[in-house]
């Protein structure tokens, strides 16, 4: 049984380098075996398609992020300060791991994937995130929006953050332009005093 989920490990691997480097459509099933040292009937064995091979890829990239986004908010903090850290960790981990970043942007652009893809995006920052909306919310801290809401307000909002900061990388660490950015996503989601 190990072997089987090294096995796999090692294919999805090789996975993430051969289609990072030369994207899903140019990707070959025959070069990800090679780089997995494993044969092309082995890989097919862990998965039956391309489409699953990559679909497996985005769902471990995705729930990577997810989990550095959540990086030290268990601890007593306020509801915005849970929201600016998760916002900061997440610009942290699309910086520290750049192929498989753009490998899940990949996944939800490409024309197959993105459509049938959203309600597994949705569910799982459901998940992350309605408890700490339902809170805030719940204790006056955040306006008092329905909670879907204010989750998409905080996605897009993050979105900007994002493609900003993978432009310009040296700005990550530009502790007065977060004060900036954490006083503006206050300004968009906190309750008026």
């Amino acid at each position: 049984m190990r072997k089987s989920v090294e096995t796999r490990d090692r294919i999805v691997k090789a996975a993430i380098s051969v289609f990072g480097q030369v994207g899903y459509d140019a990707a070959a099933m025959s070069e990800v075996a090679t780089q997995a040292g494993v044969a092309k009937g082995t890989l097919y064995l862990y998965f039956p398609s391309k489409e699953k091979l990559f679909e497996e890829i985005y769902l471990q990239c995705l729930a990577e992020r997810l989990q550095a986004c959540g990086v030290d908010t268990e601890e007593q903090l306020s509801v915005m300060e849970k929201l600016c850290r998760r916002l900061r960790n997440g610009t942290r981990w699309e910086l520290a791991e750049p192929v498989k970043n753009q490998l899940v942007r990949a996944y939800l652009t490409h024309p197959v994937f993105g459509r049938r893809v959203t309600h597994v995006v949705e569910s799982l920052n459901t998940q992350a995130l309605t408890p700490i909306f339902e809170q805030g919310v719940k204790e006056g801290d955040l306006r008092a929006l329905p909670p879907e809401m204010l989750m998409e307000m905080y996605i897009r909002f993050g979105s900007a953050v994002y493609y900003y900061i993978e432009k310009h990388p040296e700005d990550e660490e530009n502790e007065a332009l977060w004060l900036q950015i954490y006083a503006s996503l206050r300004g968009c989601l906190a309750a008026a005093e």
